[in-house]
């Protein structure tokens, strides 16, 4: 993206923050806020990607981390976190128990709250919640009838709390399901260890890009919150997004239907 693009649409998706409401208030009247917001979208499932700097400094005096995931317990039955380990590719062995998340620390703090883990080698997800033994949890990234296929639907809420930016919830997923140009399947050879000690070799099949491209992520906020798939909310140093996942996918399906690359470029 151009810089002249990127300035053109910081300022746009500043325009639209104006009309959000921003908690710049006491911290107290932040919580109230922040407990009020995570109501407004209650549902079955939610799917969190965070930042834990941002959210421990957010609870910090009113119960920490332990405090944030009591909030969603409250109002959602199963509290689904990515739990992605990328190095699979390069070293070949995953550990259901064992292997750690490689995609920040907020993934890293929330195994201790987790019930349970999907067993995708390179995009498994922590699992927290009332009916966590119903899903399946040998359910890969491809299968349309696992985990991600529960993501896909009008009972699953996404937030990016604490995040930098956007966090584009279970993108390529949904991108190997309208079958975009720029995706491929691969396999990698390689062991998972069930337990200590039962272990299998295995052909893992995911998803890559067939070249380098990177998300125009200022762009597509913009965009999604021009046309109310997203929801926006500041409370001082904590941003949170939210998107029910049904009008997310209804949303990349129509732009991508006119433009295969709109995550990249807005003409192609």
């Amino acid at each position: 993206m151009k810089i002249c693009d990127k300035i053109k649409y910081k300022a746009q998706r500043l325009y639209f923050e104006k009309k959000v409401r921003k908690y710049i208030i006491t911290k107290e009247a932040s919580h109230r806020a922040f407990s009020n917001i995570i109501e407004r979208y209650q549902n079955e499932n939610c799917f969190i990607q965070g930042g834990l700097r941002n959210i421990k400094l957010f609870f910090n005096d009113k119960g920490g981390l332990n405090a944030f995931v009591k909030k969603f317990d409250d109002y959602f039955k199963n509290i689904l976190v990515p739990a992605y380990t990328l190095n699979f590719k390069q070293n070949r062995v995953f550990h259901h128990q064992f292997s750690k998340p490689d995609v920040g620390g907020f993934a890293l703090e929330f195994e201790k709250y987790a019930k349970a883990r999907t067993l995708d080698p390179v995009s498994s997800i922590w699992i927290r919640g009332l009916n966590y033994d119903s899903f399946d949890l040998n359910s890969t990234f491809l299968n349309d009838k696992g985990l991600y296929a529960v993501l896909d639907s009008n009972k699953s809420t996404s937030f990016s709390i604490g995040t930098e930016n956007l966090r584009l919830a279970h993108i390529h997923y949904l991108e190997n399901k309208l079958k975009l140009p720029y995706r491929k399947i691969v396999s990698y050879n390689g062991v998972i260890y069930y337990d200590k000690y039962n272990f299998n070799c295995i052909n893992h099949l995911t998803t890559e890009n067939k070249q380098i491209l990177h998300f125009e992520r200022e762009r597509i906020e913009y965009n999604m919150l021009k046309e109310g798939v997203l929801k926006r909310y500041d409370l001082g140093p904590l941003v949170i997004r939210v998107m029910n996942n049904e009008d997310y996918a209804q949303f990349l399906q129509i732009k991508t239907s006119k433009n295969p690359y709109y995550l990249f470029f807005e003409n192609k």
